[in-house]
């Protein structure tokens, strides 16, 4: 288990590729963690993400390390490479039938809007919606599904308990896939993700056109 994990505590799995991690998850595992909806927050970078494949993803070690650096300052906040040391696609119920275990159940699915509305399309979907708990979060430009389109993939009793995880919180426009964009074309991204990242991501020129050199602290 990654250094600092409380067994006692309940526990968000917080999953995604996070290429790379900025500051609007962050600011999410704060609003998480401060109105007492889970007590601290687990991110697990994917390996290999199931609806992602058509995209070029970076190394999990350079995934992992950003991680490492952006979560430092943050105690609540730990990391696991347990997907990316798992050999195919990354499915959230296998993952999540791993920390369950751990944490005697005591874990809720940290998902977002986007893919609330995607969630049937998830391996054995069903079984994840009947097996456990979720804190699902608002994203700009995505919609909250109606009862009945989620009771027609997973039925009543769980469209209901899937609607009932639904939280008001830190609505963040920030996304990696823009923050990528403007790495690569040499724009300002002060604010969107921490320093440390930043100077990461240049000292490895992990996207294409990211210039290297330290890049600006903050």
């Amino acid at each position: 288990m990654p250094e600092g994990f409380d067994l006692d505590s309940c526990t968000g799995l917080f999953g995604g590729t996070f290429d790379p991690i900025h500051n609007g998850h962050l600011n999410l595992a704060d609003h998480l963690v401060s109105t007492g909806a889970i007590d601290q927050v687990l991110f697990v970078p994917a390996s290999t993400p199931p609806h992602k494949q058509r995209r070029r993803v970076s190394p999990g070690q350079h995934r992992y390390a950003m991680i490492e650096l952006a979560l430092a300052p943050f105690p609540k906040y730990v990391v696991s490479d347990f997907e990316l040391l798992r050999a195919g696609p990354s499915y959230t119920i296998i993952t999540a039938r791993h920390f369950a275990m751990k944490t005697e159940g005591n874990l809720r699915l940290v998902l977002g809007m986007d893919s609330l509305r995607q969630l049937h399309t998830w391996h054995r979907a069903q079984e994840l919606c009947e097996h456990f708990e979720f804190v699902i979060f608002r994203r700009p430009g995505y919609d909250m599904p109606d009862l009945n389109m989620l009771a027609s993939a997973f039925g009543n009793d769980v469209a209901m308990k899937l609607l009932g995880s639904i939280i008001d919180g830190p609505v963040s426009a920030v996304s990696s896939s823009d923050v990528r964009r403007r790495l690569a074309c040499g724009a300002d991204v002060s604010g969107m993700l921490s320093g440390v990242v930043e100077n990461y991501i240049r000292q490895h020129q992990l996207y294409p056109g990211v210039p290297s050199g330290s890049g600006k602290a903050k």
